[in-house]
């Protein structure tokens, strides 16, 4: 489809670090990537700064849950219940996989969410990020004032942040959803746009 660059990398939680360790082979080859977007992608493992302290949750969590459940009771149940099956399969789980996949078989469908999230989760913590020489776009909601950069602090050359939708945790993937999608996509766009300007420039400039 597009043979050569400029390219635009973007990437969802932990896509998001996918997109960047994507700019930085791309950059390896000499072909630097002209945007590296993240959403909500949160860098839990391997900081080159410490990840400040959690402030301390409220004695009284009940009232928080009830409203919870009550603004997305699909979405609360389903959280409710991933915790649990993690908590029942614990560290046997990656024995059970490769018993199973010893017999030739492949994980039952049933099964293939949690397999996936812990393979995830066990490529996100061997991941140690290397400094990137460029910009880094981040789109998040309002709940990181305690870690404005979502832990990516002394990685990238520079950050800039596009805010979107409210400070509810639960909500961080509203980006994507209405009635905050819209807003999501122009700034994207405009993003994009200034991306491209400055390759052509830059481009320009080179010739």
């Amino acid at each position: 489809m597009q043979p050569k660059g400029p390219y635009c990398f973007g990437g969802y939680c932990f896509g998001g670090i996918v997109a960047y360790e994507m700019a930085q082979q791309l950059l390896r080859q000499g072909d630097p990537a002209a945007l590296v977007v993240q959403f909500t992608a949160e860098l839990r493992f391997h900081r080159k700064v410490p990840a400040p302290p959690k402030p301390t949750p409220p004695v009284n969590t009940t009232s928080k849950r009830l409203t919870t459940l009550l603004k997305n009771p699909v979405r609360a149940l389903y959280r409710i219940s991933t915790v649990k099956v993690v908590k029942q399969w614990g560290k046997d789980a990656p024995k059970f996989y490769l018993f199973w996949f010893k017999l030739g078989l492949r994980i039952p469908a049933r099964m293939r969410t949690l397999y996936v999230w812990r393979t995830l989760i066990r490529a996100e913590k061997n991941y140690v990020p290397k400094p990137y020489p460029g910009l880094v776009v981040m789109f998040h909601g309002s709940d990181y004032q305690d870690d404005p950069n979502l832990g990516w602090d002394g990685l990238a050359e520079g950050i800039e942040h596009h805010i979107i939708g409210n400070s509810s945790q639960d909500a961080r993937r509203d980006l994507m959803n209405e009635p905050w999608v819209g807003q999501t996509a122009r700034e994207l766009c405009d993003c994009i746009v200034r991306a491209c300007d400055r390759t052509e420039i830059k481009h320009a400039q080179l010739a």
